[in-house]
């Protein structure tokens, strides 16, 4: 007979067996997370390792950027000012309105376009992409592009790809731009409080150091290696006349690195197209009543002066003109005959 106490014991064996079994189940499968029977990491415990050591990392540079970012909102029109992908033209030639410049010139070699070679890969669309090299000696090596113009616009944005491998910390590249109402014209960093510019993603990560001959000693600027290409978005003036943009590579005279790939170029305006005047309503406009003009009251009439009887001054009236006299009647009387 069961009664209930056996019911109660009964319950509380098949708690403690159930209660064991999700124990050992759980055990097995932090096991098999952490490793396996030969004491082996697996996968997911591998992968979960590398992400937080790469988040706790302070130099990090994110390359899963996307290749075109959206950019902000625009409830206007959205102008396209600038895009280049540099597969146009055979390397190393650079498309029309690009020019390479060297300041300083150690080597002849100059911005060109390239499909092959280092850093890898080549291009971020393929198959060109710009290239220039890190020289073991001090350079300065220019890539612009221009003209444009940015007016009426909410924002403006640049987006690049790029990939470089500079000598960390002493060769480096920086972004400027030259407009008409910047520095009369100068060429100035993006990040200069003249310029108003900024960077949204992939700004720079690396200070260059001084004392080496390094052209851009003490600015702030891309260095080291990126690991591939990155997305840098920067945030331009909403007023750009005349417009130029300039890649400047600079190096030292300490060492080298395998040089800077630039790719997909856009240049973008959120511009103001204004919103239409409203039609003025038609408001009937009352006719003013014609205004009635006094009846002139007479004036006076001055008494004539002796010598001047019946004479009244010009442009007074009298009432109207005397009577024509009538010419008096005369019969002689006849004369008495002598």
């Amino acid at each position: 007979m069961i009664t209930r106490a056996r019911l109660r014991h009964i319950s509380c064996l098949l708690f403690l067996v159930t209660g064991g079994i999700a124990v050992l189940g759980v055990m097995d499968s932090s096991q098999a997370i952490a490793g396996g029977a030969d004491g082996s990491v697996s996968a997911l415990a591998a992968v979960a390792s590398a992400d937080a050591a790469e988040d706790s990392s302070s130099g990090r540079i994110d390359i899963l950027a996307p290749v075109d970012p959206s950019p902000p909102p625009c409830n206007d029109e959205l102008i396209t000012v600038l895009a280049e992908n540099f597969d146009t033209v055979t390397p190393p030639t650079l498309p029309a309105g690009w020019t390479a410049t060297n300041a300083i010139d150690p080597d002849g070699i100059f911005w060109q376009t390239s499909n092959t070679g280092v850093p890898s890969p080549p291009a971020d669309s393929p198959p060109n992409a710009a290239w220039v090299n890190d020289p073991p000696a001090v350079s300065d090596k220019y890539l612009d592009v221009g003209t444009f113009f940015i007016f009426e616009a909410y924002w403006a944005q640049l987006t690049f790809r790029h990939n470089f491998n500079l000598q960390s910390g002493f060769d480096g590249g920086v972004l400027e731009i030259s407009s008409f109402y910047i520095n009369n014209g100068a060429f100035t960093d993006i990040t200069d409080p003249a310029v108003g510019g900024s960077f949204e993603t992939g700004g720079y990560n690396a200070i260059i150091a001084t004392g080496t001959g390094s052209p851009i000693a003490g600015r702030n600027a891309w260095s080291g290696n990126s690991g591939g290409f990155i997305t840098t978005t920067v945030n331009l003036p909403t007023l750009v006349v005349d417009g130029k943009l300039r890649w400047r590579m600079a190096s030292d005279n300490s060492g080298s690195g395998e040089g800077w790939r630039i790719d997909n170029i856009t240049v973008t305006e959120c511009h103001f197209t204004g919103l239409p005047s409203p039609t003025p309503s038609l408001t009937p406009t009352a006719t003013p009543a014609p205004r009635l003009r006094p009846t002139p009251r007479p004036r006076p009439t001055r008494p004539a002066s002796p010598g001047q009887a019946g004479m009244l001054p010009e442009g007074s009236f009298d009432g109207p003109p005397p009577p024509t006299p009538r010419p008096r009647r005369f019969t002689p009387f006849p004369r008495p005959t002598p």
